[in-house]
């Protein structure tokens, strides 16, 4: 900060060395270019970036939702919404009873989940409502066992949907659109029956949920993994879909490992092979993940570790991770993700105390460049070397605003090595000055200010900034600026 009292000369010094000083040139060449076309536009910024949870848990925790405006959430999806209350979504909280009448409004308790939804109503997220139950990682299995009565397990399921669209029961009309039944029954965590009478569950739901309002979107099941195995869940799965012609708008899985793209490729083959060709493909999982032993370790003398591992996967890698997944998904056949996780649960981008973590900036910096749907071209370049690299190169994105003032330049530098980066920016659809901003997401910064080298040229900017390896970095550029 400047001194008040220095003479009015000394003052246009000082700030003239100041401003120097932030826009240093840097001592060494860039290791890779971003080069950025306005004048070429590549189609629409799809805004797919959505979490599981909602923002206000029942309980003493936080209330998010003026975060999750911030972030611009696009959908938020119902699944593992327990944390800390367990009265919410599932289907045994809902209707506890399973031996009383489904259609009687007086054996349902949707009190606790009409509360928990209305804060995701309120944030501006489109919720993704799973019928079914939550995970249990204990060795007892309450609630994911196959119902004994699936007429009246599905008659339950049409009678949530009438009470958050139709107002049933004293209910609502939130327009809920996507219906998605079950989750992960691959996993014995999850399901403890056969493929058989998972398969009947999905048939009698899916047909009832269709047959009661046609215009609804439904799908399923959540699969923990896509593979391409003969016998496995998936085919078999879509065999029946097939077979049996069952509503099937949309298909879902999840990865915490491996190659995303290649997950997505995959599912949309399938999916193409069995004749569900216009099926959307929803990644309603994901996260950075690297050893699941240290998440649920077996030894109990390693639990001291695990929030450190908790941290890692929503630190400035997991950071980096999800914009770089978000970037090289807008040319894969995804039409929704759903990041695991974005309520107050250790698993989440704000953790159990509701504290903002970089993962959440990182969806921040995503969102200012979903706020400019215009997309332009992006290419990314290897000018030289890079030590430590051990992934694909940076990943960028590019969006201009609806009324051409604004661009924003997103870059994940996820998987590569240290080193400067040069965004240059051409076309800019306006002929004077403009005013530079580049801003990054790691450890220590939450989406803010950072030093980098600007210059500026008629209908163009370039801007290099020294990036670490993981880091995300956002690049805002706005007409006016300095006379």
């Amino acid at each position: 900060m400047i001194p008040a009292r220095l003479p009015h000369g000394l003052h246009l010094l000082l700030a003239a060395v100041i401003a120097a000083a932030s826009h240093a040139p840097l001592a060494s060449a860039p290791v890779e270019r971003i080069t950025v076309d306005c004048g070429r536009e590549a189609g629409r910024i799809r805004a797919i970036h959505g979490v599981n949870g909602g923002p206000v848990s029942n309980g003493e925790n936080p209330d998010l939702r003026g975060w999750f405006k911030e972030a611009g959430f696009a959908t938020a999806r119902l699944h593992d919404c327990h944390w800390p209350c367990p009265d919410v979504v599932d289907i045994h909280t809902v209707f506890p009873l399973a031996h009383l009448d489904p259609d009687d409004p007086a054996n349902y308790t949707f009190a606790k989940t009409d509360a928990y939804l209305q804060g995701i109503v309120d944030s501006g997220a489109r919720i993704v409502y799973r019928l079914g139950e939550s995970i249990e990682t204990k060795g007892t299995r309450y609630h994911i066992t196959p119902p004994r009565d699936l007429d009246a397990f599905a008659r339950v399921c049409v009678n949530i949907v009438r009470h958050y669209n139709e107002g049933w029961a004293d209910g609502h009309r939130h327009g809920i659109e996507y219906w998605e039944i079950w989750n992960e029954p691959d996993v014995d965590l999850m399901w403890t029956g056969t493929k058989e009478e998972f398969l009947a569950l999905y048939e009698t739901v899916a047909r009832a949920v269709k047959a009661h309002d046609p215009a609804l979107t439904v799908g399923g099941p959540g699969f923990s993994d896509v593979n391409d195995k003969p016998d496995g869940w998936p085919r078999v799965f879509l065999a029946r879909c097939r077979d049996r012609r069952l509503p099937l708008d949309f298909f879902t899985f999840h990865c915490y490992g491996g190659d995303i793209v290649q997950k997505v490729r995959l599912a949309r083959r399938l999916l193409d092979e069995y004749g569900f060709e216009n099926t959307e493909i929803h990644l309603n999982e994901f996260r950075y993940m690297t050893n699941w032993q240290g998440i649920r370790p077996r030894d109990p003398e390693k639990y001291v570790g695990v929030p450190a591992a908790f941290e890692q996967s929503t630190g400035a890698a997991g950071a980096a991770h999800a914009v770089s997944t978000l970037v090289r998904l807008q040319d894969e056949p995804v039409a929704m993700t759903n990041y695991y996780s974005g309520d107050t649960s250790p698993w989440s981008m704000f953790g159990q105390f509701g504290i903002r973590r970089p993962v959440y900036h990182a969806y921040r910096a995503f969102n200012e460049v979903a706020k400019r749907p215009r997309r332009v071209a992006a290419a990314v370049e290897t000018v030289a070397a890079v030590e430590g690299k051990t992934g694909e190169r940076s990943a960028a994105l590019a969006g201009v605003a609806e009324d051409g003032q604004s661009v924003a330049v997103v870059v994940s530098t996820f998987g590569g090595g240290p080193g400067p980066r040069e965004v240059s920016i051409a076309g800019l659809p306006w002929a004077g000055a403009s005013r530079v901003e580049t801003l990054l997401v790691d450890d220590t910064h939450p989406l803010t200010e950072t030093p980098a080298t600007v210059e500026q040229a008629a209908g163009r900017v370039a801007v290099t900034v020294d990036l670490p390896a993981d880091r995300v970095c956002l690049v805002r550029v706005a007409r006016g600026g300095p006379p």
